[in-house]
């Protein structure tokens, strides 16, 4: 954002939130197609700037069904609904303090490519979109990819594929039970494969899309970055002081312009900073303590 919108950032917010109000409270305006995409666009332009973006998220869904747009989505509409499905993904935001609606679970799954938006095969999403059932590590290590891809794509699948599998794993210790497949590297599903080899294989994928950024092909997968590393960086207790400075040099090697970190991805290191100094605590434990939301897209 340039510096001079940076600084009126709060203006145009509050501006916007009232001409958006305006909006859905027109029984005409709020079914037309640019009401939609004014809660759409207020869903991305806050991630990494308000505490809590899920509110906007939650009330672009809600415009969606009181709007009768959930009945047989289809245009616009259904663009809409597949990138709030996307947004509302349990595994892409740390420390949520609004309920989900379950989007891609309820209205998005069973198609088949990749979606365009985040870059990954629809299959994955799915199962990304049931992370908490018990039994989603085992259907992520089953998970192929069958859709035409690049290396750079493949490499990028299998990253989401484990850090999901991380994810899994939390999600199963913070409910008590399961405990010992976080805890202890040689229970788990797949041979004996401990979350610390799951870290280090995500790391090493970017290490090779390091020596191999200027190659074409990144730019399709640009979106599917933050989500694994973010994942496997939050692991403070598998990480050696070589893995943390390594995972330093990625994110400012993927995450810069110019020399300068980009102000949406300064939130999540700022997080994981904080995770690796302080006592030992989850991710969303952390965010929850400090009442913000880290957006992962």
């Amino acid at each position: 954002m340039h510096p001079e919108g940076e600084r009126r950032y709060d203006e145009y917010y509050a501006k916007s939130i009232e001409s958006y109000r305006q909006d859905i409270c027109d029984p005409i305006k709020m079914r037309q197609e640019p009401t939609l995409a004014a809660g759409l666009l207020l869903c991305y332009t806050t991630m990494g700037s308000r505490p809590s973006w899920t509110v906007h998220l939650n009330g672009a869904f809600s415009l969606l069904r009181s709007g009768g747009w959930l009945i047989n989505p289809s245009g616009f509409a259904s663009e809409v609904l597949t990138v709030l499905g996307i947004f509302d993904l349990p595994t892409h935001t740390i420390g949520r303090r609004t309920p989900s609606p379950c989007i891609w679970y309820n209205f998005c799954r069973f198609k088949r490519g990749i979606e365009s938006i985040s870059g990954i095969p629809y299959t994955l999403l799915d199962l990304l979109s049931t992370i908490e059932d018990p039994d989603i590590e085992d259907q992520l290590w089953a998970w192929t990819y069958v859709e035409v891809s690049t290396l750079a794509q493949q490499r990028m699948w299998n990253a989401t594929r484990l850090a999901g599998i991380i994810s899994a794993r939390e999600y199963q210790a913070q409910r008590g039970s399961n405990t010992a497949k976080l805890m202890h590297p040689h229970h788990t599903t797949k041979g004996d494969i401990s979350t610390g080899v799951l870290i280090q294989d995500i790391l090493g994928t970017f290490e090779v899309i390091g020596n191999e950024a200027s190659h074409e092909s990144y730019d399709y997968v640009w979106n599917t970055l933050l989500f694994p590393l973010f994942i496997a960086a939050s692991q403070a207790r598998w990480l050696s002081e070589v893995q943390k400075t390594l995972i330093d040099k990625i994110w400012t090697k993927c995450f810069t312009y110019d020399g300068v970190m980009i102000k949406y991805y300064r939130a999540p290191l700022d997080l994981i900073h904080e995770l690796w100094g302080g006592p030992a605590r989850t991710a969303k434990q952390l965010a929850q303590a400090r009442n913000v939301e880290i957006s992962l897209f």
